[in-house]
């Protein structure tokens, strides 16, 4: 396991460029200078270590990750949108953190407004549907009314 380092259990991490790849792709990883190719992530990466390997988990996309590879597992998309990232390291320079703090920063406000866009116009939809359902029921219930009405008339 030469020049392998363990992971920290939660990291930052800074967008360099846009990848695409299917199920099965493996992707080469440099371990001395500890980057990685990984999917576009909501927050901070979440890593679970074990023994035998680490599993790295973000959103919906979960990665296997050995000392050579990264092994695409699951996604619900076949396609995924993949960024080149690097963890931040004791070797950083403090301009080199804040630059990447910004560069994430602006990356994850983009995805939250991604987020928070789909997520307004699937209410509009829910509400619409509600609405629709609403005046159904109000229309049964006008014509049972009446139904019962001529009933107690006759």
């Amino acid at each position: 396991m030469g020049g392998y380092k363990p992971f920290h259990p939660t990291v930052r991490v800074l967008c360099f460029q846009k990848v695409v790849f299917g199920p099965g792709v493996y992707l080469s990883r440099c371990a001395q200078l500890q980057e990685i190719w990984f999917s576009a992530c909501m927050g901070e990466l979440q890593i679970v270590d074990n023994s035998l390997s680490q599993i790295i988990v973000c959103g919906e996309n979960c990665f296997k990750l050995s000392n050579s590879s990264v092994k695409f597992v699951h996604s619900s998309d076949s396609t995924i949108n993949c960024f080149k990232l690097k963890y931040f390291t004791s070797q950083m320079s403090s301009t080199e953190k804040i630059e990447a703090n910004s560069a994430f920063d602006s990356f994850l406000e983009a995805k939250i407004d991604q987020n928070e866009k789909f997520t307004t116009e699937k209410l509009n939809q829910m509400e619409e549907k509600i609405n629709a359902v609403q005046k159904q029921v109000q229309f049964l219930v006008s014509t049972l009314m009446k139904m019962l009405n001529q009933d107690v008339v006759e």
